[in-house]
Parts: C-alpha cells; sequence; structure tokens
C-alpha cells in the first residue's frame, strides 16, 4: 500500500469517527448493503445468468441442427416426388394416346386397371428408384446437402452389373453420437441394359454394391437399408448388414428372400 493510499484510509477513519454514533451505525449499513451487494452480483447472480445463457445457446444449437434436419428431410421429400412425376409422366401420355378425347382421370384409371391385371413381375423395367441409408462409425461434424458427391447402387453378377441406379448428389449428418447417417435416392438410369428388360432376369443377381462418394475409403459400417421401388410398384427392402468398407464399396450378398420372390413370382 502507498503512503497516499495509507493517509486516505487514516482520513476516513478520523471522519468516521467524528460522526454520532446513529450515523455511524447508517455508514456501516449502508457499506455492509452495498458489499453484500457486490458479492451477491458477483458470485451468486451473475453464474446463475451465466448458465441460463449457456443453456440458452444449448437449446439454440439443438434448434438449429433440427432444422439443418428438417430441410434434408425435404429435400429427400422433394427427390421422392421428382421420381413419382417422372413415373406418371409416361402414363398420363400413354393414357392421352391410348385414349384419346376422354378425361385424363378417365383414361389413367383405365390404364392402371389394365396395369393391376398384369403381373408386375414380368412387366418390362421402366424405372427403378433406390433410396439407400447406411450408418457410419465416424466423428466427422457435418449435417450437409452434398450437391456434387453422390454414389451409386447396382445388382452384379461376378464383375458385371446387371442394372445401376445412380446420383450426383448425396446427404450426410453426425447424429452426436460418433456415427454419420448418410442417404441418398439412385435413379436407374433410361440407358441402362436393364431397362425393358422383365424384373425376373435379376434372379441371376450375386451381389448388391453400394457405394457412397463421401464415405472414407476404409470405415465401419453400423447398420443401413436400402428400398427399391421397381416402375412405382413393387417394393424391396434390403438390409445392410455391420461391415468394413473395401476401397469404399457396401455389399448386400445375402439374397436369399429376394431371389425366392422372384422364382415364386416367375411361375
Amino acid at each position: 500500500m502507498s503512503i497516499p493510499d495509507h493517509d486516505n484510509i487514516k482520513k476516513w477513519a478520523g471522519w468516521f469517527r467524528t460522526l454520532p454514533t446513529l450515523w455511524k451505525f447508517i455508514t456501516v449499513v449502508i457499506v455492509l448493503i452495498l458489499f453484500g451487494g457486490f458479492f451477491y452480483f458477483q458470485y451468486m447472480k451473475l453464474p446463475s445468468l451465466q448458465r441460463d445463457i449457456n443453456d440458452l445457446q444449448k437449446i439454440n444449437t439443438s434448434l438449429s441442427e433440427q432444422n439443418k434436419e428438417l430441410k434434408t428431410e425435404i429435400m429427400l421429400l422433394r427427390k421422392e416426388n421428382e421420381g413419382l412425376r417422372e413415373t406418371v409422366a409416361p402414363l398420363i401420355r400413354q393414357a392421352a394416346k391410348e385414349f384419346p378425347g376422354e378425361e385424363i382421370n378417365t383414361s389413367l384409371n383405365k390404364i392402371i386397371e389394365r396395369m393391376e391385371t398384369e403381373s408386375p413381375y414380368k412387366k418390362p423395367i421402366a424405372t427403378l428408384t433406390a433410396t439407400v441409408e447406411v450408418l457410419i462409425e465416424s466423428n466427422e461434424q457435418i449435417n450437409a446437402h452434398f450437391m456434387d458427391r453422390g454414389g451409386f447402387l447396382a445388382f452384379a453378377k461376378g464383375t458385371e452389373p446387371l442394372l445401376m441406379t445412380s446420383s450426383h448428389e448425396s446427404w450426410g449428418r453426425q447424429t452426436g453420437q460418433g456415427q454419420v447417417f448418410y442417404s441418398g435416392i439412385f435413379s436407374l438410369n433410361a440407358t441402362d441394359s436393364a431397362v425393358g428388360r422383365p424384373l425376373f432376369f435379376l434372379k441371376d443377381v450375386e451381389y448388391i454394391q453400394i457405394v457412397f462418394d463421401k464415405i472414407a475409403p476404409k470405415s465401419k459400417v453400423i447398420s443401413g437399408r436400402a428400398i427399391c421401388i421397381v416402375n412405382n410398384l413393387i417394393r424391396f427392402e434390403f438390409v445392410i448388414p455391420p461391415q468394413e468398407t473395401t476401397n469404399n464399396m457396401i455389399f448386400i450378398r445375402d439374397l436369399s428372400q429376394f431371389h425366392q420372390l422372384l422364382k415364386e413370382s416367375g411361375n
């Protein structure tokens, strides 16, 4: 403590001693209130306010993550809607061609009724959409729509693909549990060799191969599924088993149920 500070304290102490007893009491009470208020706000109120701020920040972060997830789901729904429009458009053209002059709803109903009387497994493949979801062990902090990083799903025999679906985009998000959820909607190209062939020809498929461009070459697959819809009529769901990816490739090798269903439908 410097000498001037000591003199100031001595000066205030002398002034305090000259005060009447009542004013001394009032002064002490005022000082205690001021110090009490200071300590209350410094060591009790401020930490409480800081905790409230931290809680609000956590809530804001959670809402932001939920908002991103909702945007991803909306994009997926839009993609599925586009696929449905691509399927319905040929039916509308066919209805207008075969039943000219009739209301479109009436002509569409006739087309649909005729299609329902035929075996969907024997119809030529016109469209196939594969919705693929894969859970990967990863701490990568992502939550994004990858506009230029898609992937593919292929039905293959040996080293040759019998049918291939693909897309130039995909989605990925961190679950918060050391896992990344990837998803994509892959479509059959109109020029694919499978177009026009009956679905039954896939009885020779030996495995399904899946690739996401964004997934690291060597990753641990926890779980997943692939939902394939053919001609907007037939739905197949395949389970992606746990595995280590090989050069970024994921495989589904157990196709026994798929083969059995094709065999039964082909009779």
